[in-house]
Order: C-alpha cells, then structure tokens, then sequence
C-alpha cells in the first residue's frame, strides 16, 4: 500500500515538473502574438503596415524597450539610438513571432537622430533629386502627407535649428498670431514656401488675392487691372482692410512700389506722385503696427519675355551692366554722379551697346 502511494506521489511530482513549464510556455504563445498588443499605454506608438511609428528621436535601445510590457521584445540597430531601419522583433525562444521596422519620424538616414543630412535627403527628395523609400520615406513625411511636400523639409529644418518641436506637434504655437503678407510677386517660392513656414510656427497668414501682387510674362494675358503687373492701389486698399485684424505685416517694396520685382526693373517714370502717396501710407502703416519691409537690388539684366524683351536683348544688356565702372569715394558717391558714369566705363570711356538709344536709356532709368 505504501508502495503504492509513494509511486503516485511520484508520478503527481513528475506531472508538476514537467508538464507545468509546458503549460506557462503555452499561455505564454497564446498571449503574446502581436507586437501591438505589447505597447505600453504611457506612448504613443502605433503598428501599420509592418512598421512601428511614433518613436522620438534620441532613444537608447534600453529606453526603447520600456515602451513594451513584455521581456521577449529586441531590437537591432545601428547606432546609440534606435533609428529608423531598426528591426524590432517579438521571439518566443528561437522563434520570431513578429518583426517590424522602426520609423523614426525625420530620421531618414537611421542614425535615431535629427540634423541636416536629414534636412537635405527631404529637399533633394522632393525635387526629385535623390530617392527615398519604405521607412525612410514614411520617416521624411513629418506634417502628415503620404507624399513628401515643402512643408516636410521646413518641419525638420527648424527642428533641429531648435525654433520647432517635432514630436510636441504644437508646443511652439503662436496662437493664431495673424501676418499680413504681400509677396513680391507670385512665384511658388515666394508664395507657397512661406506658407508651409508660417504653417509649421503656427501663424495665421492673410494674403491678399493672387490678382492683386501676380506677375504676367508676354503672351499670358494680364491681372484685373488690365496690367502684367501687381495691382499698387489694390493692394493699399487690402492692406486698409486688414490692418485692424493683423500682429505683423511683411510687405515686399518692389511690389507696393512697382507692381512686382520683375516690373521694378522697367520703372522709369518721371511723375513720382503715387510712389509719394504709397510711402507716405507705408510710413503711416509703420508707426501704428509691427511691420517688416523687404526690397531687392537690381540685376544687370532685363526679365526675359517681358516687355517685348527676348534672348538677345538679355544677353546685351546684362554684358553691358557687368562692366566695371568708376570707382567713386567719399564726396564723390553721390546719386548724381553714380547715375553719370552708368554710360562710361572704369577709364571713362563710352561704354558700346548694340541697342537702339531709347532701349538703353529706359534701361538705365529703370
């Protein structure tokens, strides 16, 4: 009898050793399935597409793996930091029950850290210029697209410029500070790049109607105003109308002044009356807001097809601007006298010119 019950207690310890790790390994596989079901509640990580987002740059793989309840997570990388291209993989002993690769959002060269180089692979990437893909391109398209755009490039400059928060997506508001804003002319850089950088900083930015500030070259018709020109007193009105609602004003003088850089270049008018009349407003604009001017210098040459101007004359006008003229110092620079030797070269020559007199001089004046 006691023979008996020595071998059943036996058999019951055998039971409890062998088959009990058994069943612990078995709950374990049926818990632990997916990647996604591990993450912490404390971040913000999400699984798509064979891809684990929402991982901040600067993380150490030991700061990495408290995002996960579970101690059957690892992850490979390449540097101090996780970064994007990290293999990050759910074992059950020898076996891989998942893995995903880890997108570092403005990350795009794996290194778990922001900075130029990322900066530049965006830009070169959206002009075309250099190719990104998988979870590089997804790391590159940090204001929410499925496409790359300007706004992603600006986002990550100003990031590690150290002006924006990337992951705070906010912190830096400005509250719906509103800037009034008159482009020097209509050109996507001077149009749609500034509104991807107030954009990503938070600003509010009031434009007036393209109409008003666009820029027409030969054979493509004309504004409202019946000009290839930036309309000067349509703007003056828009800015009236704004002005209550504005923090700032940024406003281009080759646009309020000449209707657009590339119509400064062609002024030459004689009656200054509505040139007086729009500074004295800018002036007046100036004392009762915050406002930022901006002017250019101009160029030695004319626009091309613009006024009738094409491939030679360009090229004319602009041999003729890069000759060295006088140098004048002290007493001597005066308007008068810069305006004297434009026709005469260093040693006071004449200075020859293919074109017709009247086209040289509506040159000069400009």
């Amino acid at each position: 009898m006691k023979v008996r019950m020595k071998s059943k207690v036996v058999i019951y310890v055998l039971i409890l050793v062998l088959v009990m790790p058994m069943l612990t390994f078995s709950a374990n596989c049926v818990t632990e399935t997916s990647i996604s079901s591990l993450i912490s509640s404390n971040n913000e990580c999400t699984v798509s597409g064979g891809y684990l987002l929402g991982v901040e740059s600067g993380i150490t793989t030991t700061e990495f793996l408290t995002y996960f309840e579970s101690s059957n997570i690892t992850v490979s990388n390449k540097s101090e930091y996780v970064g994007t291209g990290s293999v990050i993989r759910l074992i059950n002993g020898s076996t891989v029950i998942e893995e995903l690769r880890v997108v570092v959002d403005g990350d795009t060269n794996g290194d778990g850290e922001i900075n130029a180089i990322d900066y530049l692979r965006i830009k070169r990437a959206f002009l075309g210029s250099y190719t990104l893909s998988g979870e590089f391109l997804l790391s590159g398209c940090v204001s929410g697209g499925a496409d790359l755009s300007a706004k992603d490039y600006l986002i990550v400059k100003r990031h590690f410029l150290g002006t924006y928060d990337l992951y705070g997506r906010g912190n830096l508001d400005y509250n719906g500070t509103k800037i009034a804003y008159v482009p020097i002319d209509d050109r996507p850089v001077n149009v749609d790049r500034v509104k991807y950088l107030a954009e990503s900083a938070g600003f509010e930015l009031l434009m007036p109607d393209a109409d008003l500030y666009s820029t027409k070259l030969d054979g493509t018709g004309t504004n409202l105003n019946g000009t290839k020109y930036g309309d000067r007193d349509g703007l003056k009105d828009w800015l009236e109308t704004v002005d209550g609602d504005c923090d700032y004003f940024v406003i281009s003088l080759d646009q309020m002044m000449s209707g657009g850089l590339v119509n400064s270049r062609v002024q030459n008018n004689t009656d200054l009356s509505e040139e007086y009349e729009i500074i004295d407003y800018l002036i007046e604009l100036n004392n009762n807001n915050k406002v930022y001017f901006f002017d250019t210098v101009m160029r030695l040459a004319s626009t091309l097809n613009y006024n009738g101007y094409v491939g030679d004359e360009y090229t004319i006008l602009r041999n003729y601007g890069r000759v060295a003229r006088k140098t004048l110092n002290g007493a001597d620079l005066t308007i008068e006298k810069i305006i004297a030797g434009y026709k005469y070269d260093i040693n006071g020559g004449v200075i020859p010119c293919s074109l017709p007199t009247e086209e040289l001089d509506a040159y000069l004046a400009a």
